[in-house]
Formats: structure tokens, C-alpha cells, sequence
């Protein structure tokens, strides 16, 4: 009999150490072993600019890809501070972005800029080569805010862009001082106070046959 219920209690330890590490979950992973289920660690985010619609910075060295967003109407546009001497994008210097309509009745647009001189009146612009740029198309002004940004949208009736006179492929967008321009064609030449585009646009306005 004693013989017995040592089998059966010898059984039982058997199963316990068996069944309670199942239980518990099984056995706790190693240092090295830890981290490879459940939540993922950082994710690899900042490598690639893929031209967000967020008005935010581009990564350093990236300068804002322009182009299209997606197979939409929708287009951006980068403006940089440029170095007249190389046409290089200054580091750390003003810039803006700029949404756009490719096609429509009108040219319908939101422009923003930041790191510009408080207080400084600036004028957005289409201007098409050769100087002084005959034939402009002011798309909107306004007066650099405390931090030295600058908001302009609107809806303008600019035709097609570029225009049958530009000597370019595709328009030049510009932020300008306002003081350099008297609506129709540029009156003063300062490029360090003025944003550039990254990109030559097209737009095509369907009212025009």
C-alpha cells in the first residue's frame, strides 16, 4: 500500500512539473531574446520625404520635393532662400510651401512661408523670363506676422501658366519684397530678401480655349 502511494505521489510531482510552466505562460525569455513579439520598437520614420501635404519642414538636405499629391487636381510647391552667387539652397534660411490646383477656372491656391523678416510686406508671383518679368502675375500679398511668417490664399484668374511669352518650359513662382514690383513687371532685383521655387510648374486654366 505505502508502496503504491509513492508511485502516485511521485505521479502527480511529475505532472506538476509539467503543467505548471504552461500555465505560467512558459518560461521568461532571455535578455537576448527579449522584444520580439508584441509591441514593435521605434519605427525607421525620417529617411524618406515623401512630399507630406503638412505644411512642416523638409529634412535637411531634402529641400521639399514638389510635384503632384497622388494622381489628384492637387499640386505643392517648395520655395527656398537660394544664394544668388550658385542658386543653392541656403541652410537653415526662409521657405515656404505652396498648394495648388493644376487645372481649373481659376488658379486656386494657399501659400506659406516662414522665417522671413517680421514686419516686411511680401508679394507671391508668377514671373516669366526675360527681365523684368512683363506680364507678372501677382497672386497675393501680405505683411510678414511677429514671427516672421506669411499667409496668402486666393483664387486668381491668371490664364494659363507659364504664358505664350515666358521663354521657360514652366512657371516660376516667387515670393518677392512687394516694394520690388509696380504690379506688372519687377522694378528692383534683391534675390536674398526673395524665395524661389524648386520647380518649374504648369497650369492650365479650362476656360481658355
Amino acid at each position: 500500500m505505502k508502496k503504491a502511494l509513492l508511485v502516485l505521489v511521485t505521479a502527480l510531482a511529475l505532472l506538476a512539473i509539467m503543467v505548471i510552466p504552461v500555465i505560467a505562460g512558459g518560461p521568461k525569455a532571455t535578455k537576448g531574446e527579449r522584444g520580439r513579439s508584441g509591441k514593435a520598437g521605434k519605427p525607421n520614420v525620417g529617411d524618406v520625404y515623401l512630399g507630406s501635404t503638412d505644411d512642416v519642414e523638409p529634412p535637411e538636405g531634402q529641400g521639399g520635393r514638389s510635384g503632384e499629391a497622388g494622381k489628384s487636381n492637387v499640386a505643392h510647391l517648395y520655395l527656398h532662400e537660394k544664394d544668388p552667387s550658385d542658386w543653392s539652397i541656403v541652410e537653415g534660411g526662409a521657405w515656404g510651401k505652396m498648394k495648388y490646383n493644376l487645372e481649373g477656372s481659376t488658379f486656386d491656391f494657399v501659400f506659406n512661408a516662414h522665417g522671413l523678416d517680421a514686419g516686411v510686406e511680401y508679394t507671391l508671383i508668377y514671373y516669366p523670363d526675360p527681365w523684368p518679368g512683363t506680364g507678372l502675375k501677382c497672386l497675393g500679398s501680405a505683411e510678414a506676422n511677429g514671427g516672421g511668417n506669411v499667409h496668402i490664399g486666393g483664387s486668381v484668374d491668371t490664364g494659363d501658366l507659364p504664358i505664350a511669352a515666358d521663354t521657360n518650359a514652366g512657371a516660376k513662382i516667387w515670393l518677392v519684397l512687394s516694394s520690388d514690383y509696380d504690379g506688372s513687371e519687377m522694378t528692383a532685383w534683391n534675390p536674398t530678401e526673395y524665395l524661389f521655387e524648386i520647380n518649374l510648374i504648369e497650369y492650365n486654366d479650362t476656360e481658355v480655349e
